[in-house]
């Protein structure tokens, strides 16, 4: 399977942070990247997703993990790959909700590699559904200045 790439660009007071991305597309749990028990596990239904999903291995996901809150971002390393992939749980079934979760986890990252704090706690100290995309986007723009500059992908 070949991947296709996307980076995604953010801005915080003229300092510009990237993520890079290989997003993975399959039609069936049998061509997935990441083994089922993970989603079995951690997925509010504990079930495979089925049918088209999206998955998204991080490049250079060592520069994360060696930061000094690194251990707290969303990564989960698969058992089938050995690469690092976007630690979320729920189905990905379409570019536009790939996007979405894309730059909710990019800007929950930055914020947590800057602030030391799981952006998960965000959502629960504000009430918040974690699919509530849009929340965190708006959060992160007026209370630290976090803005997506850019997302460049190629499918």
């Amino acid at each position: 399977m070949i991947p296709s790439r996307i980076t995604l660009s953010a801005l915080r007071h003229d300092k510009r942070k990237s993520f890079d991305f290989f997003v993975y597309r399959s039609n069936s749990p049998d061509d997935r990247q990441i083994e089922d028990a993970f989603y079995e596990k951690w997925s509010l239904s504990h079930t495979v997703p089925l049918g088209v999903h999206y998955e998204v291995e991080i490049v250079e996901s060592e520069k994360i993990l060696s930061h000094k809150f690194g251990k707290f971002v969303h990564l989960h390393k698969s058992e089938k790959t050995g690469k690092q992939f976007m630690c979320w749980t729920e189905p990905i079934e379409s570019e536009d909700a790939l996007i979405k979760v894309i730059k909710t986890w990019c800007l929950g990252s930055f914020y947590t590699l800057r602030q030391g704090i799981d952006f998960a706690k965000l959502y629960e100290e504000q009430s918040k559904d974690i699919h509530d995309f849009d929340w965190l986007e708006i959060f992160l723009k007026t209370k630290f200045n976090f803005v997506i500059r850019s997302v460049e992908f190629n499918f």
